[in-house]
């Protein structure tokens, strides 16, 4: 017996693709953005946590539009927790950056916060973007009406 289930996905292979798409590109924009030199935000005000955050939610969410085999979507989503530490980690051989515990735990609380709302996104996907035709049909059940063999109405 699985570990997790899923609901099925029901998403055409287009938007499925979309999805996987968008998460590479995340997760590009994810490995740059961490490996530049003197790059991201200032300090002040934990903006840069709050990007961590929200960009390790997005790619932890992501593979549960994208993929439909649950093992596939835990294996992508929990793999956003050691790329985000190692990166972090990678970070102090960068020039200008620093490896930062706090940023690893927004990393981190991005990952959970992914894993808790992608059987959301999941969810409503398939209950908004399903093309109708797609949908199992349900028509109403018409009463017949019996005639007796001479003609009439019962």
């Amino acid at each position: 017996m699985p570990m997790f289930t899923l609901t099925e996905l029901l998403l055409s292979p287009r938007l499925r693709l979309l999805a996987a798409v968008l998460w590479g590109l995340l997760l590009a924009a994810i490995a740059v953005a961490s490996l530049m030199p003197n790059f991201g935000p200032p300090a002040d005000y934990n903006v840069d946590k709050v990007l961590h955050f929200l960009g390790y939610g997005g790619a932890a969410g992501l593979p549960f539009l994208a993929f439909n085999r649950a093992r596939r979507v835990f294996a992508a989503a929990l793999a956003m927790a050691p790329l985000g530490v190692a990166l972090e980690a990678l970070q102090q051989f960068v020039p200008g950056r620093a490896a930062e515990t706090g940023d690893a735990l927004a990393n981190l609380g991005g990952v959970l916060i992914g894993l808790a709302i992608g059987p959301i996104a999941r969810a409503v996907a398939n209950r908004w973007f399903v093309p109708l035709a797609s949908r199992p049909r349900q028509f109403p059940q018409k009463t017949r009406r019996v005639t007796s063999p001479g003609g009439g109405a019962k």
